[in-house]
């Protein structure tokens, strides 16, 4: 019984050693290649997030307008038919 879990231990041990010896291999080289490609993304989600909120900013009185116009309780005016048709 001593001998079977010396050899498991042994095993063990030789797993744990060959893993260590591949990690840094794996996560401390870092290609240039790599690396622009991670700026460029990081860049390409800031210009996004930037770009929408621009767009939320500049659009919202429209929208606020187009709902304002579908709230009224009243009929629709010729003006208000035309500006709904347009927008």
């Amino acid at each position: 019984m001593t001998f079977n879990s010396n050899r498991f231990r042994l095993k063990k041990q030789v797993f744990y050693v060959k893993k260590e010896k591949k990690l840094p291999n794996v996560y401390h080289k870092s290609k240039a290649g790599n690396q622009s490609s991670i700026c460029r993304k990081l860049k390409e989600s800031e210009i996004k997030s930037f770009l929408t909120q621009i767009l939320n900013y500049f659009f919202k009185e429209h929208f606020h307008k187009t709902l304002t116009i579908y709230q009224n309780k009243g009929p629709y005016s010729k003006k208000q038919i035309f500006f709904l048709q347009n927008a």
